[in-house]
C-alpha cells in the first residue's frame, strides 16, 4: 500500500519502495533488478541483453552520480564484471542492474515533507541533470491542481526535451485523483 510506504518513510524512500510507487502510477521505467552477485549480474545481462547500467543503492546515497555510483552503457560481460567490482569497492549498498533505455528525458518526481506546508510535490530534470541544472520545481500538494501540474512541467527545463508533455500530464492526473 502506497500510503503505508509514505508514512513509514524516514526521509528519502529507498529504491525498492520508490519503484513500487512509480509502477503503481504507470511511470515508464527501465527494467530493474536488485542483484546479489557478479554471477547474477552476468546471467541477467545475458537474459536482458547489453548494453546495461549498474547503480549503487544505499540510504546514505541520494545523488549516485556525485558518489561515483553509476556505470552507464556497459556493453560486455568483461566490462560488467569490472564495473561491478569497482562499485562494490567504492560503496556499501545494494547493486541495481537495469537495461539501458533511450529516453526523451529523465525526470525527477517526488514528494517532500515540509514543516510549514505539509507535503510538497517535487518535479524537474532527472538523472545527472539534477545536480548540474538545478532544475527542480515545488508545488504544495494540498493545493495541487491540474493547472499547477502543467505549469510545473512547462516551467522546467525538461519540458523542452519532451516530445509529448501530455503523457506526463496524464500520469500526474492519476497522482492527484
Amino acid at each position: 500500500n502506497i500510503a503505508i510506504l509514505l508514512k513509514s518513510s524516514q526521509g528519502f524512500l529507498n529504491e525498492k519502495d520508490s519503484l513500487v510507487i512509480a509502477k503503481a502510477y504507470k511511470f515508464p521505467l527501465a527494467s530493474t533488478y536488485f542483484i546479489n552477485s557478479k554471477t547474477e549480474a552476468v546471467s541477467l545481462s545475458r537474459k536482458i541483453g547489453f548494453p546495461v547500467v549498474l547503480k549503487i543503492s544505499a540510504p546514505s546515497i541520494i545523488h549516485r552520480n556525485q558518489e561515483q555510483g553509476v556505470f552507464l552503457d556497459i556493453k560486455s560481460e568483461k566490462e560488467l564484471e569490472t564495473d561491478y567490482d569497482i562499485l562494490k569497492l567504492r560503496k556499501n549498498g545494494n547493486i541495481i542492474l537495469q537495461n539501458k533505455i533511450e529516453a526523451e528525458a529523465e525526470a525527477i518526481v517526488g514528494a517532500k515533507r515540509d514543516p510549514e506546508f505539509s507535503y510538497l510535490l517535487v518535479f524537474g530534470s532527472g538523472g545527472i541533470h539534477v545536480e548540474y541544472l538545478r532544475d527542480i520545481k515545488f508545488a504544495v500538494i494540498p493545493f495541487f491542481s491540474y493547472q499547477t501540474m502543467k505549469n510545473l512541467i512547462r516551467e522546467s527545463k525538461i519540458s523542452s526535451f519532451l516530445k509529448n508533455p501530455k503523457q506526463l500530464w496524464s500520469i500526474f492526473v492519476s497522482l492527484i485523483n
